[in-house]
């Protein structure tokens, strides 16, 4: 009887809520954690499938890492979960150049640079922890512009 129910728990298709990352039944209308909307109507966000999470959440994190963005995005040229956490790679890496750039300028450069760098940093562990839970969050202040389609 027991090995029944665990056949139809793991055969049960899943997904995952956009604002915490839990694990869902298919049919979940709202988010039993968070309270977030998962209806369909509303989880059109990339349309990234909970296989395609589980499946690509461990490579997704090299996004992240500057040029190793190119690994996943070669490796598995077709994942929506990956190609979102690349665009939130790529516009972190324009965040970094730009505080580079105004690092460069002498005193008030430092001191906005300083901070930049600090803020960056967070974000950047913030980025590599959603893609490693498996989380379709964007980054913050900075991750709401999409370069990859």
């Amino acid at each position: 009887m027991n090995e029944e129910i665990i056949r139809d728990v793991q055969g049960a298709k899943k997904k995952r809520c956009p604002k915490c990352g839990a694990e869902l039944d298919k049919s979940s209308k709202f988010c039993v954690f968070c309270g977030e909307d998962v209806s369909e109507r509303k989880l059109n966000f990339e349309n990234i499938s909970f296989e395609d999470i589980e499946e690509n959440r461990v490579l997704s994190v090299l996004c992240y890492m500057n040029i190793f963005m190119i690994i996943p995005l070669v490796a598995k040229p077709d994942s929506k979960f990956i190609k979102f956490h690349a665009n939130q790679g790529i516009i972190f890496i324009f965040a970094w150049l730009l505080m580079t750039f105004i690092f460069i300028i002498p005193i008030l450069g430092w001191i906005i640079g300083a901070f930049g760098y600090l803020f960056l940093m967070v974000v950047f562990i913030i980025g590599v922890i959603n893609a490693y839970k498996g989380k379709v969050k964007r980054l913050p202040l900075i991750g709401k512009y999409d370069i990859l389609k």
